[in-house]
């Protein structure tokens, strides 16, 4: 190592002082830095120097680079007068490296500095260094039993279930003596709006990653990034983070898929098929544009080439008209159109015509009432049938773990292990299949109430769904009463049209056929 004389050839008159902690927390607690810079003045004057400068990091001292160290350096090699004093409380506040300990203090040196401490006699004899030398050894041996300590502490936390990284977005951490340190919570509303997201991805809602980055944009109380938007690589993480479950795992460390202390914010069930949607085709079909103006584009059939009917907006000299109109070549109707009004108003007159009689209500509670015990009787089956399997499950996992135990191998105990983990995920899933079931309370009456009369709601008259004028609930309202397209003459209007399985049952159960005013639909 090539370093200037450390001893200066001059009475040192001026000196700076460095102090450092690893944390923030210890900049706060303890009074850190700020303890370290009164010893240290109070050292300079002692030995009658006059400090002009103080430096100070917030960093580990395992770094041989560090801001404000730089700082310094740079700050005494373009001094005009080489002789200054640097002063440190300890050792282990210039380095707890020993490599880097010796850098640091060649690099002081070499710009004109003079290591200097209220606890240690720096030298450049090789004899009287050894003070020194042990100390460097011993910080440094003691930061890595720390840190060895941390990280055994830090695994055994996350073993026991609790996360100890970044919890990310929908999470937060709080100090809870009841869980002997500090516990994830659901940080609100960001976690249900990210429940909604990810809910939405699962189901089809969102089709692509894209769409769903756009909804998270679109909230204002989601997190962004500086750019106001969500990074689309964070997407990504989102739909794969298994924290979200409930659950923890870290591969790296060996930490097994485990329950956690944590509120979930999505089901297992709907992890799974969030990553069988990534890892796979799309189950869904890619949503086609619905424009609110229209909410029947796309479902009215022109009568003589049964080809949907186009929707457009047409400009004439003082305002606006809305029209529906075939575009099929080579047909009669080609480009003749109809008001979208009309077309409208008609379609309100067939919901007014899918209304069922009295009579078919009040005998349609008592049938619909029949079919809910049916349906309780049919759920705890499948229940029950979801608890055996999840016990069987449990029979191989704990069979498992004695071949594991007793494996003659070391490369058969990691064949046991694998397969043990597939166990364990099923497991998981099952358990969070038996919790949503439990979670339903299918049997209570007021499941049924509620039901029922959500239901006959709608039924008793459709179009009052339809009039709401939102076009969710406008596409919902053909889509539940009618069983496909329905037909548009321009002549005559609509045809005959089929509806759905709900209105034709209404009709069976009475012995009645259940159907459409024909006066007003006239047969093709």
């Amino acid at each position: 190592m090539s370093t200037r004389n450390t001893q200066p050839s001059e009475p040192l008159r001026q000196a700076v002082i460095y102090v450092r902690v690893s944390t923030d927390k210890q900049s706060k607690v303890g009074d850190g830095l700020r303890s370290q810079e009164r010893m240290c003045r109070e050292f300079a004057r002692f030995r009658n120097l006059n400090v002009i400068k103080v430096f100070s990091d917030i960093i580990s001292g395992e770094h041989a680079s560090r801001p404000n160290l730089d700082a310094m350096i740079e700050f005494l090699a373009n001094r005009d007068e080489q002789n200054c004093a640097v002063i440190i409380d300890d050792v282990g506040r210039l380095s707890r490296e020993f490599t880097n300990h010796w850098t640091l203090r060649g690099r002081i040196s070499m710009a004109g500095g003079h290591l200097m401490s209220p606890q240690i006699e720096f030298s450049d004899n090789p004899v009287d260094q050894l003070p020194e030398k042990i100390q460097a050894i011993m910080v440094e041996q003691e930061r890595l039993v720390g840190k060895q300590r941390s990280f055994s502490r830090q695994k055994a936390r996350t073993l026991n279930g609790y996360w100890t990284f970044n919890p990310g977005p929908g999470y937060e951490y709080i100090k809870s003596k009841s869980h002997g340190g500090k516990t994830l919570i659901r940080k609100e509303p960001t976690a249900t709006i990210l429940a909604e997201a990810l809910n939405g991805f699962a189901s089809g809602r969102f089709q692509t990653q894209m769409e769903m980055k756009r909804f998270l944009d679109a909230h204002p109380q989601y997190p962004k990034g500086t750019t106001g938007k969500v990074p689309k690589q964070n997407i990504r993480k989102l739909l794969s983070n298994i924290l979200y479950t409930g659950y923890v795992e870290y591969k790296p460390w060996g930490v097994p898929l485990t329950k956690g202390h944590h509120e979930p914010i999505i089901s297992h069930e709907t992890y799974q098929e969030i990553q069988d949607r990534l890892n796979g085709r799309p189950k869904f079909p890619v949503r086609k544009s619905i424009n609110e103006d229209f909410p029947l584009r796309g479902f009215i059939d022109c009568a003589d080439c049964e080809k949907p009917l186009r929707a457009a907006w047409s400009r004439g000299r003082l305002k606006r008209y809305a029209y529906y109109v075939c575009q099929t070549k080579n047909c009669v109707s080609y480009g003749k159109s109809t008001p979208k009004a009309k077309i409208e108003s008609e379609f309100e007159k067939l919901l007014s015509n899918a209304r069922p009689r009295p009579i078919v209500i009040r005998l349609t509670e008592v049938m619909i009432e029949k079919f809910w015990a049916m349906n309780i009787k049919t759920f705890k089956e499948r229940q029950h049938a979801a608890q055996r399997t999840l016990s069987a499950l449990e029979n191989k996992i704990s069979a498992l773990v004695g071949q594991i135990i007793n494996a003659p191998s070391q490369s058969l105990a990691s064949v046991y292990e694998a397969e043990l983990e597939k166990l364990e995920r099923k497991r998981i899933l099952k358990t969070g299949q038996l919790d949503t079931m439990k979670a339903k309370n299918t049997g209570s009456k007021l499941d049924f109430e509620t039901s029922y009369r959500t239901v006959m709601n709608f039924i008793e008259n459709p179009s009052v769904l339809w009039r709401c004028g939102r076009i969710k609930c406008q596409r919902a309202a053909l889509k539940f009463t009618f069983a496909g397209h329905l037909s548009w003459c321009r002549k005559t209007g609509y045809r005959t049209a089929e509806l759905s399985l709900p209105f034709k049952l209404l009709g069976r159960m009475t012995g009645h056929e259940f159907a459409l005013n024909q006066e007003m639909v006239p047969h093709r």
